[in-house]
């Protein structure tokens, strides 16, 4: 895999592995392929139906066309390792959601600290 120009990739290891990359489009389908060929020799058996793109709406279109035939998620933004990727309207859209699912406007701290939160 390091022939591929990705710039960068991860893996994350709990009850089964995971892996991400962040790279060019072009880059990024040689990379997965790689990793479907390769994969199974170390263990590591990709599922498809379970993998997400998230990329830009620029490149969504693509992406589709390119990723759909193997059942591959494309979005604008996804939740990842306990945070969020995504773009600017996106994340916005995700934080208003989930502000929105506060009972009130403000949340008591079990400290006895009260914090805002403002709606963006």
């Amino acid at each position: 895999m390091a022939t591929h120009s990705v710039t960068l990739k991860s893996y994350y290891m709990d009850s089964k592995l995971d892996s991400s990359c962040k790279a060019k489009l072009t880059d990024l389908c040689d990379w997965f392929d790689k990793l479907c060929d390769l994969g199974p020799k170390y263990g590591y058996h990709p599922e498809s139906e379970k993998c997400i793109f998230i990329g830009d709406a620029e490149h969504e279109a693509e992406a589709k066309s390119i990723f759909q035939h193997l059942g591959i998620m494309v979005v604008k933004g996804y939740c990842f390792l306990g945070g969020f990727i995504g773009d600017s309207e996106t994340t916005r859209q995700v934080l208003r959601n989930t502000i929105t699912g506060f009972s009130g406007p403000t949340y008591k701290d079990p400290s006895g600290c009260e914090e805002a939160f403002i709606p963006i």
